[in-house]
């Protein structure tokens, strides 16, 4: 999402959208783009293949 957003939105605006803390969403870009150049699968539960939370 933060990638293909076009403007780039701000960071601190993206969180505050998505009901997060600015730098918890900055850290998770950071490791994002690490494992992206590393060519590792994204971590997260949907990578992993978690369903979804119900709800």
């Amino acid at each position: 999402m933060y990638r293909t957003a076009e403007p780039e939105p701000v960071i601190r605006r993206m969180a505050e959208d998505l009901g997060v803390h600015h730098e918890a969403l900055r850290n998770w870009i950071r490791q994002a783009e690490a494992e992206a150049d590393a060519g590792e699968r994204p971590s997260g539960s949907r990578a992993n293949g978690a369903a979804a939370m119900p709800g």
